[in-house]
């Protein structure tokens, strides 16, 4: 049996994806960046305070960052706590990932370059 999506449902869909998250202004990129670059410091914070070690941590706030995207998926609108509570949690989780490659995995060198 084939069904057939109703007319115009993608664009629904996308309009309704498109309200999850926030309008893209100088001001959106701002924010990016900086989400962006709090990413290495509070890797670098939380895993020195939480004395998890660097895989304790990296579970610990991946569990965190899986939680904020169930919250931002669920979610019918854009809600700016939500949406950059993910965003700079997407920015620790990476960081730390990269970390465990290069501290424990050995996969990526420590310092590239001069």
């Amino acid at each position: 049996m084939r069904t057939t999506a109703a007319p115009g449902s993608f664009a629904l869909s996308a309009r309704r994806m498109l309200n999850k998250v926030p309008e893209v202004t100088i001001f959106f990129w701002i924010i990016t960046v900086l989400a962006t670059t709090v990413g290495e410091t509070a890797a670098d914070l939380v895993n020195d305070r939480l004395g998890l070690g660097l895989t304790g941590t990296t579970l610990v706030v991946s569990t965190l960052l899986i939680v904020a995207l169930v919250f931002q998926l669920r979610s019918r609108k854009y809600v700016a706590a939500i949406y950059w509570t993910a965003v700079v949690l997407i920015s620790v989780v990476g960081t730390l990932a990269t970390d465990n490659l290069v501290d424990n995995v050995h996969l990526l060198p420590r310092h590239c370059g001069g």
